[in-house]
C-alpha cells in the first residue's frame, strides 16, 4: 500500500491553490509527490472546466474536477462528464427577489452552458431579458457594491427558499 492510497485532497482554486497569478512550484511539486504516492487529488471551483484545463501544464487532478460550484463535474483527463445541473426557469423568481428587489447588488453573472460569462447592471439586465431567458446557465454570481451591502444581502438571501437552489457566499461582495 502507497502511502496515500485512499486519501483525497480537494482545493479550491482562487487564492487558495492559485494565488499571485500562478501554482507556486512548492504546491506543484507537492501534489506530485502526493499523486505519485497514491494520493487522489482534485480541484473543487466555481470556475468553468475549460479554465480548469488550461492550467493542466501546472496541476493535474487525477479524479474529476468540481466546477461551477459543483453543477459540472468532469475528468480533465479524459473529459467523462459525471454531472451537468443547468438552471432551470426558476432561477429568474431567485434573482427577481435577490438582484432586481434588492439595492446591494450591483452587477449580475451568468454562467452559461456555452462558456461564456455574461454581465448585467440591473437596466442592463432588465432590457435584455427576452434574450437572458432563451440561454440555460450553470450558475449565477450577484455582485454587491460593497461589503458591507453584501453582508446585508446575505442576511436576506438566507431567508429566501428555493428548493433545489442553494445560496452560497464565496466572497464578501458576492454570492452565487
Amino acid at each position: 500500500m502507497k502511502k496515500f492510497e485512499g486519501v483525497l485532497l480537494a482545493t479550491d482554486w482562487d487564492a487558495t491553490i492559485f494565488c499571485n497569478g500562478t501554482v507556486s512550484e512548492e504546491n506543484i511539486k507537492a501534489i506530485e509527490y502526493f499523486q505519485e504516492n497514491g494520493g487522489i487529488f482534485t480541484v473543487c471551483s466555481g470556475r468553468y472546466y475549460d479554465f480548469l484545463l488550461s492550467h493542466r501544464d501546472k496541476i493535474r487532478p487525477n479524479t474529476y474536477s468540481v466546477c461551477l460550484n459543483g453543477a459540472y463535474i468532469a475528468d480533465t483527463e479524459n473529459g467523462d462528464i459525471l454531472y451537468r445541473g443547468k438552471c432551470d426557469d426558476r432561477i429568474f423568481s431567485i434573482i427577481d427577489e435577490l438582484f432586481l428587489n434588492g439595492d446591494e447588488y450591483i452587477n449580475i453573472y451568468l454562467y452559461a452552458d456555452n462558456g461564456d460569462i455574461h454581465t448585467y447592471t440591473h437596466d442592463e439586465y432588465k432590457n435584455n431579458l427576452e434574450d437572458i431567458k432563451k440561454k440555460c446557465y450553470y450558475k449565477i454570481l450577484l455582485y454587491a457594491k460593497d461589503e458591507e451591502a453584501g453582508d446585508r444581502a446575505k442576511r436576506r438571501a438566507d431567508k429566501f427558499e428555493a428548493p433545489g437552489y442553494t445560496v452560497v457566499r464565496s466572497f464578501r461582495k458576492g454570492i452565487e
